[in-house]
């Protein structure tokens, strides 16, 4: 899938607002206006699905941990996991990811180890399983890989309809090494699953804001709607404290909040401080949140909850 299926149904949605204001003879420039705005803004905020895993609380395994286990995700095709032979061997070999948030995945991919050598590509076979679920109780198999020889762009499975989930799990079922010996240990290089975040009531939503700081190379791209983009590596640069950045998103609606999620840019150990404000009718606003400490960012970002709802 090209892009999430939020962003491509509101996509579709203007298209057919604006095929229908093509053929209205009486419609007045400024409602063509509003028609042709809001197919701009839902062509530039399509939104493509992104990898999820990075953005695991927990990631466990009930073998033996010869090396970390973050390596499954760590975006280096050079490095991976090893299970430990003496433990639990592959068949019955259990990985479990746990994700910050519930998602809607619509392809999981595995790519167990691939040597530089080519003769061991040809041989080398992992075989595994793959689930998914929703409440880390109840698991639907979704995917299964029996075929020989590794890739270097890993397994691709393609999940025939969104799954929404929280856990991914992947159980070993067997492994064939170079020569055709078996071999009890799995080694496992990279886990994606790509997907959008659901629950999120921004998505999709119009915004206003300060411009962005584009003066930097590295900052060339970080336009504000890659705040939410529902990519946690991209994001928008509001520029530096002393011109008082800001940005606005209307939810359309009046909505009780019970808790704001802020994530900002995480890499090179860095920290933010910032406040939230809510409002019923854009124009008064009360502060709902603060964050006023050096703690780093990180890729779960700031969550504040509210016990009492706040409206906004």
């Amino acid at each position: 899938t090209v892009y999430t299926a939020s962003s491509y149904a509101l996509l579709e949605t203007a298209l057919y607002a604006a095929h229908e204001a093509y053929n209205d003879e009486l419609l007045t420039h400024e409602a063509m206006k509003e028609v042709y705005n809001e197919l701009s803004f839902r062509l530039a905020t399509l939104r493509k699905p992104v990898n999820v895993v990075p953005y695991a609380r927990v990631v466990t395994a009930n073998d033996g941990l010869k090396n970390d286990i973050k390596k499954i995700y760590d975006g280096n095709n050079s490095t991976y996991w090893e299970s430990d032979q003496n433990v639990q061997g592959i068949d019955g070999l259990v990985i479990d990811i746990e994700l910050d948030g519930m998602y809607d995945l619509n392809e999981i991919v595995v790519r167990p180890y691939h040597s530089t050598k080519t003769s061991d590509n040809t041989v080398r076979s992992y075989f595994y399983e793959v689930y998914v679920s929703n409440d880390g109780v109840d698991y639907e198999m979704v995917a299964k890989h029996t075929a020989t020889g590794t890739t270097d762009a890993g397994n691709k499975h393609p999940l025939d309809v969104d799954y929404t989930v929280k856990y991914i799990r992947i159980k070993g079922t067997g492994k064939v090494n170079p020569g055709t010996q078996t071999n009890q240990t799995f080694h496992l290089s990279e886990v994606y699953a790509y997907g959008e975040e659901v629950g999120n009531i921004l998505t999709g939503k119009k915004f206003t804001s300060t411009a962005a700081d584009t003066s930097y190379a590295s900052s060339a791209d970080a336009l504000p709607e890659k705040a939410f983009d529902g990519d946690r590596v991209s994001y928008f640069d509001m520029g530096g404290y002393k011109t008082s950045p800001w940005m606005i998103v209307d939810l359309e609606e009046v909505y009780a909040l019970d808790k704001v999620n802020v994530i900002n840019y995480y890499a090179k150990a860095r920290y933010y401080q910032f406040e939230v404000y809510a409002s019923i009718d854009g124009n008064k606003y009360i502060k709902i949140a603060k964050k006023s400490d050096n703690s780093d960012s990180t890729v779960h970002g700031n969550t504040f909850t509210f016990e009492t709802p706040a409206y906004g």
